[in-house]
């Protein structure tokens, strides 16, 4: 091959491999980027009869698809490589304060979290209230089902999916 197509194709190759290899956002930052969202939907739902309602509307759509979703990987990066407790507490936090939305990036990564590490995720689900474990077990269970529906036959999906199943029977009693 020619050099002058190997080098280009290197600096390209390395470039990527670099823009993905890690965001480099620490649970602090991630955080930050939660309550920012939470704070940008609450002034959203403030304004849904206000003049400003529609210009509110896109700046939470904006930052959900932009900040907001890298926060979430690297959320599901940092809580799998750590069992980082704060900042799964603050996702679960930010996925019900911001309900409303119909984005189902942060019910992916509560399931990807709970494909990850499940006996944390079912620590800290069970120490919600009841009515939060309520609202969030939904969102929960359908991000799961995505996050493993190629892979849905399998023993050890099966054996989340059981466990998944009994925090919705503890929620009943």
């Amino acid at each position: 091959m020619n050099l002058k197509i190997i080098i280009p194709f290197l600096f390209v190759s390395l470039y990527v491999s670099v823009l993905f290899a890690g965001d480099g956002m620490s649970s602090s930052d991630v955080i930050a980027i939660f309550n920012k969202y939470e704070s940008l939907n609450k002034e959203f739902i403030s304004s849904i009869d206000t003049a400003s309602g529609a210009q509110l509307r896109q700046e939470a759509e904006q930052y959900a698809d932009g900040p907001f979703n890298q926060a979430l990987e690297s959320a599901i990066q940092i809580i799998c490589a750590s069992e980082n407790k704060n900042l799964l507490r603050a996702l679960f936090k930010v996925t019900l304060a911001t309900s409303n939305s119909a984005s189902e990036v942060p019910a992916w990564s509560l399931g990807h979290i709970f494909v990850c590490k499940p006996d944390l995720l079912e620590k800290e689900f069970k120490a919600l209230q009841k009515s939060e474990q309520g609202s969030l077990y939904e969102t929960h269970s359908f991000g799961f089902e995505n996050v493993v529906y190629e892979r849905k036959n399998e023993n050890d999906i099966n054996n989340l999916r059981t466990q998944l199943h009994s925090f919705a029977l503890e929620k009943l009693r």
